[in-house]
């Protein structure tokens, strides 16, 4: 499974990236939002889960998960930010919500909820 990763901070892309590698999973990381929308734009089947921070420079996180669901409203979306929106309104399937901090077992079990889900509204 291949995850798109999404976070303007050097350091957290990193860590992320490096525990969902642990994990087992495919990631694509970038740390800028209008550049992993143009990769995900050549390749939208290669992706199954998009991780967003929510507020970053140019193009926030729900703009892009908007944009990522118009070629692929299926895709499952995890948001982590340390900024706590009270709800973010995404068209489709509504996105998980994590705090960062994020502790490593909350995203490892959040990102085998969403991918299992998705896979599960597909057969």
């Amino acid at each position: 499974e291949c995850i798109l990763l999404v976070d303007d901070e050097t350091e957290v892309a990193g860590t992320f990236r490096r525990q969902l590698l642990r994990l087992g999973y495919r990631v694509d990381a970038y740390t800028s939002s209008l550049t992993a929308r143009e990769r995900f734009n050549a390749a939208p089947g290669r992706y199954d889960l998009a991780v967003l921070d929510v507020v970053m420079p140019d193009l926030n996180g729900q703009d892009l998960a908007e944009s990522l669901r118009a070629l692929r409203p299926d895709l499952p979306v995890i948001f982590c930010s340390g900024y706590s929106p009270d709800r973010l309104i995404l068209t489709g399937k509504a996105a998980e919500i994590l705090e960062k901090p994020v502790d490593p077992g909350v995203l490892a079990r959040q990102v085998r909820t969403a991918l299992d889900s998705a896979a599960t509204s597909l057969t």
